[in-house]
């Protein structure tokens, strides 16, 4: 949900499900996968075209994540675990979003970049750091500017 603060600017407001596939990118184990349920809060910038805008944007997201992760895997030391993580994410972000025939419902594509932190850790340690990310947006907006 995008609302406008003034001609070019909003707060967003939002609730989603992360996939994670880290494959081995992980400094703790060998495989991490999961899920995680969160939300986010940010300021956007818009930049108006013909037929969309241009965004860019600060956003803090929260999320509750459940990491199932592997060790040694195929070895007879192999270990499996499941840790509940919280994290705390700030992260830029910019795009392209366009509207349904000038209605208040938009869609469009992003990226970003940004910070993933683990707050709290319940069970071991699952990685953090850098984040790069691709996103499709389906959102209703509550004052349409274009």
């Amino acid at each position: 949900m995008d609302k406008f603060l003034s001609e070019k600017s909003s707060m967003l407001i939002r609730a989603g499900v992360n996939l994670i596939e880290r494959k081995d990118y992980s400094q703790y184990n060998d495989h991490e996968d999961g899920y995680g349920l969160g939300a986010s809060i940010g300021y956007r910038r818009h930049f108006f075209l013909h037929h969309g805008q241009i965004i860019a944007a600060f956003n803090m997201d929260l999320w509750n994540e459940w990491i199932n992760w592997e060790n040694n895997i195929g070895e007879p030391d192999q270990s499996t675990g499941k840790t509940y993580t919280l994290v705390l994410q700030p992260w830029l972000e910019t795009g392209y979003l366009t509207g349904i025939n000038k209605s208040s419902l938009q869609y469009g594509i992003t990226a970003g970049f940004g910070r993933e932190i683990n707050v709290i850790t319940d069970g071991n340690d699952v990685a953090q750091g850098w984040i790069l990310s691709l996103l499709l947006h389906f959102q209703y907006t509550f004052t349409d500017h274009s």
